[in-house]
């Protein structure tokens, strides 16, 4: 008897053993699941790069009519307060100086320097009328 009664012992600790380890594993088993699922990086996402106006300063100096001016006469003034550019109305040219407009020619130079600064205050330009070519000079107030 004293045999059966050991194994009994013996059978009700090895029950409860393996209770218990079915406890742990039940407890330790989503825990190290979750500590490993952290642990994995996470896939790579791209990070929007903000997107931001950068502006140092910024003034209106004309409003240009574009459908009549030439882009490549465009010039600013050395102090930058002045612009002047070569405008087409019908078939006669002229030179627009702050949003005033001067004589008109049959034809203003177009290559090279069209226009140009002699100060903030002066400029000036080849024009044509007929076959007369003319060296005009302007002072702006």
């Amino acid at each position: 008897m004293e045999v059966t009664s050991k194994v009994r012992g013996q059978v009700s600790q090895m029950k409860r053993l393996v209770v218990l380890c079915g406890v742990i594993l039940l407890v330790l088993l989503p825990m190290a699941f979750v500590a490993a699922c952290q642990q994995q990086p996470m896939p790579a996402t791209p990070t929007p790069t903000p997107t931001r106006e950068i502006i140092a300063s910024q003034r209106l100096i004309v409003e240009i009519d574009v459908s009549s001016w030439i882009p490549e006469s465009l010039k600013v003034s050395p102090d930058s307060k002045r612009v002047a550019y070569v405008a087409g109305v019908g078939n006669k040219w002229l030179v627009v100086v702050d949003g005033e407009e001067d004589k008109q020619y049959d034809g203003i130079r177009a290559e090279g320097g069209t226009i140009i600064f002699d100060s903030p205050n002066s400029l000036h330009y080849l024009a044509r009328k007929g076959n007369c070519f003319y060296l005009v000079e302007q002072r702006i107030d």
